[in-house]
């Protein structure tokens, strides 16, 4: 396509796809040589590159850099070295060969269909399942690295692969490979492989001029320990990247252009929150679509929950201080016996409330409680297993606040800068040539973590014994020890929380078990049984240096532990004890609704479902938010689904459950899987799947009208849904000309056409046409509004700093006050009375550069305030003033 034999590739389809490889291209090399020797060494980003040059690099001696000699961005790193590996042979005789150093960035190639058939008009999406594909440069070649590539394979007569050691590593691999081994320079002492006509056919592992470096991290020591083990590349792998790319293909944007041509017209008011312009664009994802149906199915169960209420006997007896002092019991129902496979259990049962009445009927007045059961034993509670990719994100989603797709840039630039191991992993047991204590000897200087260390050190490290060993990277570590200046240097202040969050959970990981004491004591009070259990911690161990950790142990948990004189009650209970009892009654309990899943919670659920991997899992999430289908909300993270990604879900699901299901696209990991395992063809796998899918499209041609039905019951429904989730919204004012969804003082957000985001404001007064005024705004209609998420003390929030309303600082919550107003925390600097409408919640960062509320916005043109609401705003500024002068 306009570029040098090579830029474009092609793979047919069928029969065809054989014979037509997408790494075909070869090239005649250059003149043979007779002395010395000359290695291309390719890695995936210029900085890697760098630190290989670095490392390699003998004492007393410095690299050298050159520019691209065809004026690509990547630059060379040239040093003379010893051959560290002892293959191939002649060159661990020759001593010192010439090294350059250079790199990708990233993948070389990407698939597409011919442009013949990337338009959309004329072209019948059900033709794509057969249609051929090909591979062209990113950005049609203007990055010139191909013939950066070429030109340095000219003038070497071995070539060194220094990609990331993942999947798409080792397809980045064989891409480089397609490019440079027709054109290296042959050499007297090498014997060259047979030409092949696909590089994927081979690991060259009897070719000496074809290497593969595996390393972890940029440290020396690993750089130097991958130079002397080098290895062959593996084609499976590449392939099994390249079956997902193009199975991924077809499959998206076949059923995109279908759903987005059919819906797009009706589905444009759906997303009001997004501008795509003539509407927005509907596209469907083997990966992306199962995720949202995690979303969405958390947000059915809330709306389809009903208040249930059981019944309970409420015991409160006196501690030994005496009255004013009580501790309230358990109460244990009768069970009935279950007779299961092998021995039998005993189940509690749900009574009516007339019973559980008879039942306290027939306790005597004034009886004790006396104890007839006590036991104690101590539990020791396992520190976090070491920290993979999932771990990582779940960790910085709920502690940090990160999203995924955020954090996983921070950890890149994190390892690039030499300070962590490579983010992509799925193992998490440590190996055991890993040097544990050397590592935590490291850190044994640093200001926040060293004293720990230093006790690690002396009292003895402990070996982690949970874990899985996945064959691929090893877990998540700190590379070295660094300050927070040098941190925040190579990775800003997000890099300096991420950093702390990995060293924190490595030395949790091999820190002493925390210890709990367990206490269950049985009581009585006549023939109704009762009981006072919890925990009391012994030691805390790991949860010192990482209280994060806690969150995912049940035995440390606050509402697990026993305080007070229940704790002493639990210490000191003996059989035949007797305590005064001081309330028995019958109480309600009701049962929680479900809440919004958080994110953290949903990367869960895509690894225990086998939805993308470690280095995609991020992207996915990323792209549901980014199509519109769902919202991040409020403190912690939650995944709120948007009337479209309901519409489209619930469409899909009647249509076919296969489009949605998580088990379809586990199937086709695991298929992808067999190829990297070299168990199955990597064509059979692409037919096999494409055809899957090509009777899926034409089940959901012929479901379009059950789709269009599906967006109408959504508008329906939505409010009722809102209402569902905002309690505060479910008493409405009645009025004689309309009924009024929100009340005065409510917290709303409104839609700005013009500026195409949510803004937040607040109810004035309720007008008898249906609309509102608000405190930016007049006649608001109600189609306009939604109930906000109020902001609650401790969230982080964004502040609009300048008077053009286009300049966002990050703030925390501080205080809330009657009048609307917060006080904030900046960068340590309290600040008092803050108008709602100069704030805007955290999750809406990819609308910073709008202006704020109190800027000139409005639905269409901002209105002037209305005499209805000078008062409101006369009354907050008033609390303001006073406040101010008390100051």
């Amino acid at each position: 396509a306009g570029g040098p034999a090579g830029s474009v590739r092609r793979l047919g389809h069928q029969s065809s796809i054989a014979c037509s490889s997408p790494l075909s291209h070869m090239a005649t090399g250059g003149e043979s040589g007779s002395e010395g020797f000359t290695v291309l060494f390719v890695a995936e980003k210029p900085a890697i590159a760098r630190a290989i040059a670095t490392a390699l690099t003998p004492p007393g001696t410095r690299y050298w850099q050159e520019r691209s000699k065809v004026g690509c961005a990547a630059p060379v790193y040239c040093l003379d070295a010893p051959w560290l590996c002892q293959s191939p042979r002649p060159l661990a005789e020759v001593g010192k060969v010439r090294l350059r150093v250079t790199s990708t960035f990233g993948h070389i190639y990407s698939v597409d269909f011919p442009s013949s058939l990337r338009r959309w008009s004329g072209v019948d999406p059900e033709s794509l399942f057969g249609a051929d594909v090909e591979w062209s440069q990113h950005e049609n070649g203007r990055s010139r690295i191909l013939e950066h590539l070429s030109s340095e394979a000219q003038h070497s007569h071995l070539v060194g692969l220094w990609l990331d050691c993942d999947r798409e590593g080792e397809n980045i691999c064989y891409e480089v490979l397609g490019i440079v081994l027709g054109r290296l320079v042959p050499h007297a002492n090498l014997q060259a492989g047979r030409p092949l006509e696909d590089v994927m056919e081979s690991d060259y592992s009897h070719d000496p001029r074809v290497w593969r470096a595996s390393f972890s991290s940029l440290a020396t020591s690993d750089l130097q320990r991958a130079f002397r083990n080098l290895q062959k590349p593996n084609p499976w792998h590449a392939k099994a990247v390249q079956a997902r790319q193009v199975i991924d293909l077809k499959v998206g944007v076949a059923l995109t252009r279908l759903i987005t041509t059919a819906l797009r017209d009706d589905a444009r008011d759906l997303v009001p929150g997004h501008d795509f312009g003539r509407g927005p664009l509907i596209s469907y994802g083997p990966c992306q679509t199962p995720t949202l149906s995690f979303c969405v199915r958390r947000w059915d169960d809330m709306r389809r929950f009903r208040k249930q209420v059981s019944y309970t006997i409420e015991a409160d007896i006196l501690a030994k201080s005496g009255i004013g002092s009580q501790i309230r019991l358990q109460w244990e129902p009768p069970t009935e016996e279950l007779q299961g496979i092998a021995t039998p259990s005993r189940k509690r049962l749900r009574l009516p409330k007339y019973q559980v009445e008879q039942l306290l009927g027939e306790a005597p007045p004034g009886c004790p409680a006396i104890v007839h059961s006590s036991s104690v034993d101590v539990c020791q509670v396992q520190g976090p297993v070491a920290l993979n990719t999932v771990a990582m994100l779940q960790a910085a989603s709920r502690e940090l606040g990160l999203g995924p797709q955020r954090c996983m840039q921070v950890a890149e630039r994190l390892y690039l800068a030499g300070l962590l191991t490579y983010p992509r992993t799925e193992t998490t047991h440590y190996p055991a040539s890993l040097p544990l204590a050397g590592m935590v000897w490291e850190h044994s200087w640093h200001t926040k973590w060293g004293h720990w260390c230093r006790q690690l050190l002396h009292s003895g490290l402990k070996q982690p014994k949970l874990g899985q060993d996945r064959g691929d990277h090893p877990p998540i570590t700190p590379v070295k020890c660094a300050d927070e200046a040098q941190v925040r240097q190579a990775a800003g202040l997000e890099g300096v929380r991420l950093y702390e969050l990995v060293v924190c959970r490595f030395l949790a990981s091999v820190s002493r078990e925390a210890q709990v004491r367990r206490y269950s004591v049985g009581l009585k009070i006549g023939n109704l049984e009762f009981s006072l259990s919890g925990n009391e911690l012994i030691d805390a161990g790991f949860s010192i240096i990482c209280p994060g950790a806690v969150k995912d142990k049940q035995e440390l948990r606050e509402h697990k532990m026993l305080q007070g004189e229940a704790l002493s009650i639990a210490r000191d209970a003996k059989v035949n004890d007797q305590h005064m009892v001081h309330k028995l009654l019958v109480g309600q309990v009701l049962l929680a609704p479900p809440r919004l899943l958080i994110e953290a919670e949903l990367l869960g659920l895509m690894d225990k479902h086998g939805i993308g991997t470690d280095a995609s899992m991020s992207q996915h999430v990323h792209n549901v938010v980014e199509r519109g289908y769902v919202e991040v909300a409020g403190p912690g993270r939650q995944m709120r689904p948007t009337q479209l990604g309901c519409a489209l879900l619930h469409g899909l699901q009647a249509i076919d459950q296969d489009l949605v299901s998580p088990d379809v696209r586990a199937h086709i990991e695991s298929e992808v899987a067999n190829i990297a395992n070299h168990q199955k063809d990597y064509i059979e796998v692409i037919d096999s799947v494409v055809a899957t899918f090509h009777t899926k499209f034409c089940c959901l041609r012929s479901g379009i009208p059950r789709l269009r039905q599906s967006l109408a019951e959504t508008r329906e429904r939505w409010r009722g849904w809102q209402e569902a989730l905002n309690p505060s919204s479910q008493k409405p004012i009645k009025d004689s000309a309309s009924e009024m969804q929100f009340e005065d003082g409510s917290v709303v957000e409104y839609w700005s056409k013009r500026k195409k985001v949510w803004l937040t404001s607040t109810v004035v007064r309720c007008n008898s046409d249906g609309t509102y005024d608000l405190t930016v705004k007049s006649r608001a209609s109600a189609g306009c509004l939604r109930m906000s998420f109020p902001f609650v003390v401790g969230e982080h929030a964004s502040l609009c700093v300048n008077k053009d309303g286009n300049e966002w600082h990050p703030v925390v919550i501080a205080a809330q006050h009657l009048d609307g107003s917060y006080d904030i925390d900046i960068c340590g600097d309290r600040k008092d009375g803050i108008a709602l409408e100069y704030l805007r919640h955290s999750s809406d960062s990819d609308n910073r550069d709008n202006p704020c509320a109190h800027v000139g916005s409005d639905l269409d043109e901002i209105e002037h305030h209305s005499d209805a609401h000078k008062p409101h705003r006369a009354r907050a500024l008033g609390v303001r003033e006073e406040r101010e002068r008390s100051r």
